[in-house]
């Protein structure tokens, strides 16, 4: 990490040299990094969707989900995030909790989430328009999809903005939901790369942690394929089942923690979103 102010470089053009200078030794440094083999164990994912419809919730997420399982069964770390879209179905994490404290921390989260909404005079849980578009009923709905990213095994930890994994397994990190935030907080919890589920299709990638672009229905795949990673919609289509797209999901995660580039990637649709934070609202809260 190297770093520069522009008043102490005397200006805005001295600064730009410097900062290129700055930019060829760095890509000095990392064109003499060598492949090193690691184990699955060594390897932190962070789930997202963004986009859902119809489809997110019975292919896309849930084979998101059982590849979750598998690499938490092979020792590495898989976080859930996006809290606000959670509310209506925290119940199933709650109750997966590994001990009473990450249960009452997961109720914590939501609650102040909750608290935080209602002292700024705001609604945090407004359909928005592309659910709509793409069928999606209830905000339970698409609570009940996005949980379904996390597999099935028991929630080890629950991070604040910020931390990251202390414990290997399932973890949740309390973080906005829409996307280029979510992504942003992922990758400052140490996620080395982060599987994007969209049903209507999403272009954003993160700049920090390769972002793979996974959807399950067949049509996005078609309108939006410059965009789009990984198709899993032969699910729906009946082309192979759920296990056979679990393995194909998986052995793409594997090209890309190997050096394979992703679609944002390549097409340079990668953003940073840090999330502001209500100091007047965390410095006075204190729920019961």
């Amino acid at each position: 990490m190297e770093w520069l102010a522009v008043q102490p470089c005397g200006g805005t053009l001295k600064a730009t040299e410097q900062g290129v200078r700055l930019a060829v030794r760095l890509m000095g440094k990392a064109s003499a990094q060598q492949r090193e083999p690691v184990p699955l164990s060594e390897l932190v994912i962070g789930a997202e969707c963004g986009g859902s419809d119809t489809t997110s919730g019975i292919t896309a997420n849930p084979l998101l989900g059982m590849l979750g399982d598998c690499m938490v069964d092979a020792g590495a770390t898989w976080i859930l995030s996006e809290t606000e879209e959670v509310v209506g179905a925290e119940h199933s994490l709650i109750e997966r909790a590994a001990s009473p404290d990450v249960a009452a921390r997961m109720k914590m989260v939501v609650k102040r989430m909750e608290d935080q909404a209602i002292y700024q005079g705001t609604r945090v849980w407004p359909m928005s328009a592309d659910n709509i578009a793409g069928g999606l009923t209830t905000l339970e709905e698409k609570a009940l999809g996005n949980v379904r990213k996390g597999g099935t095994r028991p929630l080890r930890e629950v991070l604040e903005y910020g931390e990251r994994p202390s414990k290997r397994g399932l973890v949740f990190l309390d973080a906005p939901a829409p996307g280029t935030e979510n992504i942003t907080a992922l990758s400052v919890s140490g996620a080395q790369m982060i599987l994007f589920t969209t049903g209507v299709g999403n272009p954003v990638g993160s700049p920090v942690s390769p972002t793979v672009k996974i959807t399950g229905n067949p049509a996005t795949a078609d309108s939006f394929a410059d965009n789009i990673d990984v198709n899993l919609g032969g699910v729906i289509s009946k082309e192979y089942s759920m296990e056979e797209g679990v393995e194909k999901l998986g052995a793409f995660m594997m090209e890309v923690a190997s050096g394979r580039m992703t679609q944002s990637e390549m097409l340079g649709d990668m953003e940073i979103v840090v999330s502001p934070v209500d100091v007047s609202f965390l410095t006075h809260y204190h729920p019961e």
